[in-house]
């Protein structure tokens, strides 16, 4: 079980690569308004794995990874739900930068 996210079920690795679920949950998280703090759903809104699942229902992640996206997205719990997506999409920008992943950040 995630320790952020203890709705989610068990899996030790993701059905996708690294890179294709960091994508996955950078897509989803632009395209909702806000992202809510400290579970999946909360009164409508979704935290950021939340929303990828929302976009990916079937999808199945690893623990680390629900628990490194849970940790930033609930690092910032004075900020709007506004606030708080813009600073997930910064952090996922630059993960997937990280990655290599290319067109995310604009050329290099």
């Amino acid at each position: 079980m995630t320790y952020l996210r203890s709705e989610c079920n068990d899996s030790r690795r993701s059905a996708l690569s690294e890179v294709f679920a960091f994508k996955g949950i950078y897509y989803a998280v632009r395209d909702c308004p806000g992202l809510s703090e400290g579970k999946l759903h909360d009164n409508g809104s979704s935290c950021a794995i939340g929303a990828f699942w929302d976009a990916q229902p079937n999808a199945t992640l690893s623990n680390d990874l629900i628990d490194e996206v849970a940790a930033v997205n609930d690092s910032v719990p004075y900020m709007t739900k506004r606030q708080r997506r813009a600073h997930v999409l910064r952090w996922l920008r630059w993960k997937l930068d990280r990655l290599g992943v290319q067109g995310i950040r604009g050329p290099r």
